[in-house]
């Protein structure tokens, strides 16, 4: 039988590094207004995707060594938030220009 953790693992890094090429690759084709947008997408997914897979890692450890290795994803993960927050903020901000008056 499959250990459920090694499925969670192979399916965070799977999906993980899937939407972080293709986050990456969408800033070569960006217009210039949305570009920054587009890099902190990709800088707050892929700190996003590296911390569920640390995340997923530490489940194959000790009880000791586990806590700490969860422990630095979560710090990966609110990292994450802060660059999608920023990402949030500058598209909302270019698209201001469109907004009702």
């Amino acid at each position: 039988m499959v250990d459920t953790n090694l499925i969670v693992l192979l399916g965070a890094i799977l999906l993980g590094s899937l939407s972080t090429i293709y986050s990456y690759k969408s800033i070569k084709f960006s217009i210039k207004e949305n570009k920054e947008y587009l890099q902190n997408r990709f800088y707050g997914l892929l700190l996003l995707s590296l911390g569920f897979i640390v995340h997923s890692i530490g489940d194959f450890f000790s009880e000791n060594i586990e806590m700490g290795i969860e422990s630095l994803a979560h710090i990966i993960i609110f990292f994450s938030f802060i660059f999608l927050i920023r990402a949030s903020h500058k598209i909302l901000k270019n698209a201001k220009v469109y907004w009702l008056k």
